[in-house]
C-alpha cells in the first residue's frame, strides 16, 4: 500500500479490508503463534467511550498499544477524540506484515510504530510520551 492522505473513515475502511483479508487467508494456527486476537471494531469503539465517560477530564490523549495489528483501538481513539486531542501516540507490533500495513496507514495520523516485543521497550524519557 503506497503512502496517501486518508480520512479516519478512509483509513479505517483499509483497516477492516486489510483484517479481513488477513483473516481469512492466515490460519490459526500462525495467528496464534504472534498471540493475535482481532477486537471487533465496534468493541474497540465502545470501550474507548466508556473510558472517555469514566475519565471525561483525561485530555490530550497519550496512547499506547502494547500489540498494535491493524490499529484498531488507534483508529477507535481518533473516531471518538479526533486527532487534535492526540497528544502522542506510539504502538509495538512484532509481526512483519502488520508492522509494514500499520505504518503505511496510521503513522500520518502520528503514530510512531515500533517494531519490537513491547517487553524489551525503553521507557520513554520525555514526559509527553508517557501514557
Amino acid at each position: 500500500m503506497k503512502s496517501r492522505k486518508l480520512s479516519i473513515e478512509s483509513a479505517e475502511a483499509e483497516r477492516l479490508r486489510y483484517q479481513m483479508e488477513a483473516d481469512r487467508i492466515i490460519s490459526a494456527v500462525d495467528r496464534n503463534r504472534f498471540g493475535q486476537v482481532a477486537t471487533p471494531a465496534l468493541l474497540a469503539e465502545s470501550m474507548i467511550r466508556t473510558a472517555q465517560r469514566i475519565f471525561p477530564e483525561c485530555l490530550p490523549i497519550r496512547f499506547l498499544d502494547p500489540a498494535f495489528g491493524t490499529g484498531v483501538f488507534y483508529s477507535a481513539v481518533l473516531k471518538v477524540y479526533g486527532l487534535r486531542n492526540i497528544e502522542s501516540a506510539q504502538s509495538f507490533e512484532v509481526d512483519s506484515a502488520l508492522i509494514n500495513f500499520a505504518q503505511n496507514l496510521w503513522s500520518p495520523f502520528g503514530n510512531k510504530i515500533n517494531a519490537t516485543d513491547f517487553t524489551h521497550a525503553q521507557e520513554p524519557t520525555l514526559e509527553r510520551d508517557k501514557p
